[in-house]
């Protein structure tokens, strides 16, 4: 079974059945057409992949102004938290949140019934 293939699998398991209409666009935390984030970014949207990672139980180190990783810098332990997240749901493990890893993690945060990341802002993304 090829790595696309089992990433469908679990995205299809993990999102909510329901019919929607080609025109329609669904609300999601992370759009998955933003700018990939990996090693070195900084920002507003590493700051919300940081605290999706925390909130499913990722040890992001003592950085940032809690100690519990958010700060929006994606340094090390991001980087380790953003692998060990892809290991776990089986898509490519290469460090870089992109289209996939954000596909996936909207998918895991709706099964968590985790709808929204203190101070980001929902995407709404047509549903293909």
């Amino acid at each position: 079974m090829s790595n696309f293939n089992i990433y469908e699998r679990l995205v299809g398991e993990l999102l909510t059945e329901g019919e929607s209409s080609p025109a329609s666009a669904t609300e999601v935390i992370f759009n998955p057409e933003m700018t990939d984030l990996k090693l070195k970014s900084l920002g507003n949207d590493v700051r919300a992949w940081q605290w999706a990672l925390v909130a499913l139980g990722y040890d992001l180190g003592e950085f940032g102004k809690k100690g519990d990783g958010v700060d929006g810098k994606f340094g090390p332990e991001t980087d380790r938290g953003t692998r060990e997240f892809q290991a776990d749901y089986r898509t490519t493990v290469d460090g870089v949140v992109g289209d996939r890893t954000l596909t996936l993690m909207n998918a895991v945060l709706d099964k968590q019934g985790i709808k929204a990341i203190p101070g980001y802002k929902k995407s709404k993304v047509p549903v293909k």
